[in-house]
């Protein structure tokens, strides 16, 4: 019995550790959540990570990365810087969420209309 105990183990084991590879950022998080020694008095303050609570948070963090990382105002955008920030985002899949034609219209200063615009010709193009 204590066999099959293993197998379950093992798999859930690999799913832990894949989970902590992929939220450990620093090596504090890495340290706190296997309890290391060491840890004891540091503030998880410390960590300067933010985790999305829901789906439409997580399509905001990911289109203001994207505009972000531009390194342009969206004020001073071109069109065309514009839609390659569409192009971004389209392959980052934010579009397939609920109401993130809005979002991406807030980030971009840019009508939902003009998103939807810079969506087809995305979309057209390739």
């Amino acid at each position: 019995m204590s066999r099959g105990c293993h197998r379950a183990t093992g798999p859930l084991t690999r799913a832990r550790d894949l989970l902590e590879a992929i939220t450990a950022t620093t090596e504090l998080v890495k340290g706190a959540s296997r309890g290391g020694a060491g840890d004891a008095g540091q503030s998880p303050a410390l960590v300067a990570e933010r985790l999305s609570m829901n789906v439409d948070e997580l399509a905001l963090d990911g289109v203001a990365r994207i505009v972000a990382a531009r390194g342009v105002d969206p004020q001073r955008m071109t069109p065309e810087e514009k839609i390659a920030t569409v192009r971004e985002i389209e392959r980052a899949g934010v579009f397939l969420l609920k109401g993130a034609v809005a979002q991406v219209a807030v980030a971009l200063r840019v009508s939902e209309p003009t998103v939807y615009r810079y969506v087809r010709q995305v979309r057209t193009s390739g």
